[in-house]
This record gives structure tokens, sequence and C-alpha cells, in this order.
């Protein structure tokens, strides 16, 4: 059985039902993938990887090309450690980005995050001590109570932090699109 024929007889399995990943009412379910979307991508992936290596030889309007690319792929899947997104790690990968961003804009003009890497490793050295401080796993409710506040407290002086760069990124931004700011 050819690759078609499996992706075609996938298809066809899937079908029966609505959409790919859809429960009743059309909600989305996150954790079924439909056989017919697995196959959907694939096609659209095959269809955009041969209009992207060869453009001259695809039909435009279908997105397949006249004479199909031929290759082959081997896929491998390797356990990791991935670490459990809080919003403290969002906000901590969002201002590591939006610095480096912005040290970027010192070749054009705009000065002031010459240390961008010492503003990150200031927020991730808030983050990190705010992170050590576990909830406390006694048995008694009173030490528990006792650990919360200082959990809080130090997570407030990470997202002040992460607030104040966010507020001089802004203001950096401001500046790019100011008129008269030449953005080149």
């Amino acid at each position: 059985m050819t690759h078609n024929e499996r992706s075609d007889a996938r298809s066809r399995k899937g079908s029966a039902g609505g959409a790919a990943g859809e429960g009743p009412a059309g909600e989305v379910d996150a954790g079924h993938v439909d056989d017919a979307a697995v196959v959907r991508d694939e096609h659209g992936v095959v269809a955009h990887g041969q209009h992207v290596t060869r453009p001259e030889r695809c039909d435009h309007r279908l997105g397949v090309a006249e004479d199909p690319l031929r290759g082959r792929c081997d896929s491998m899947v390797v356990k990791t450690n991935v670490h459990y997104p809080t919003d403290a790690t969002w906000w901590l990968d969002a201002m590591r980005r939006l610095l480096k961003l912005c040290s970027r804009f010192q070749g054009i003009g705009l000065s002031g995050w010459r240390q961008y890497w010492n503003n990150y490793q200031l927020l991730r050295n808030l983050y990190l001590q705010a992170q050590r401080l576990r909830p406390s796993t006694a048995k008694n409710t009173e030490k528990v109570k006792q650990r919360q506040p200082a959990i809080r407290d130090a997570y407030q002086v990470f997202l002040t932090r992460c607030r104040e760069m966010w507020v001089r990124i802004r203001e950096t931004l401001a500046a790019l699109t100011a008129p008269g700011q030449d953005p080149r």
C-alpha cells in the first residue's frame, strides 16, 4: 500500500464525524485529533514544501506541483523534559525576547539598551528567587500560611520589575515610531 493509499484510507475512515478535533456542538476537543485532519495537514505541508522548493513548477491555484517532488523523511520521538508553562515563565520568556529586540535598536540611534543582558539576568535572578520559595508541605496549616506571603512578595517583586521594563520597552517603541525618526 502506498503513502497516498494509506492517506486516502485514513481520510475515509475519519470522515464519518464532524470537523477534525471537534466535539459535540462544534466544541474543540484538544485531546482528539481526527485522521482526516492529519491527512489534510500532511497534504498542506507537502504542497507548501513543493511550492517553496520549486515555485516555477507549481499550479498556484491548487498548490500542487505538476511534476511532484519525490523524497523521504524519517522522524523520531524523543522524550524531553519541558517545563510547565506558568505565567511567570511566560513573562520571563517575553522579557528576554523583547530586551534582545530592543538591543538591536541601538544600531539605528536609539540608546539605552546596551546592557540588555544585565537587565535580563536581573529579571531571571528575581524569577529564580521566587521559584525557589516552594509552598510548604508541612501538615501544620500555620507553617503553610507563614510561607505564602513570602512567595507572593517574591513574585510581586519579579512582576513589578517586569512591568518597569515593559514601560521602558513601550517608550522605546514609541520613540521608534515617532514622526521624524528614521526606522530604516
